[in-house]
């Protein structure tokens, strides 16, 4: 880093400047890499998609993990990031309001 060097008898500082330099590595590492088309057959690429039971499981946890949280059952055992709307609707107000406010205060400060 430059750092501005002073002289004890002069107001002024004098700026040093130093030579950057760059090296580069004199051997080249090649890593082949498969096309996505071949590197995985049909039933592959088919099992990293959500099925309908997949979709249904997972609603069916969603459900399940909003009843416990308001029956205040287990609700420690699962995680509620991104459910916080569906657990009742005064929450869901209050979340709201609270965007609306800084949103116009952002607008005010603009």
């Amino acid at each position: 880093m430059d750092r501005p060097s002073c002289d004890s008898t002069k107001t002024v500082c004098v700026e040093e400047r130093v030579k950057k330099r760059v090296h580069f590595v004199s051997e080249d590492d090649v890593f082949i890499i498969e096309r996505y088309a071949d590197m995985m057959t049909d039933g592959e690429k088919a099992s990293l998609w959500y099925t309908r039971q997949d979709d249904i499981r997972i609603q069916r946890s969603i459900s399940k993990t909003i009843r416990n949280v308001q029956n205040n059952t287990d609700a420690k055992h699962r995680c509620i990031r991104g459910l916080e709307h569906m657990i009742s609707p005064e929450y869901s107000e209050q979340r709201n309001t609270n965007i609306d406010f800084v949103r116009i205060s952002g607008l005010r400060e603009q």
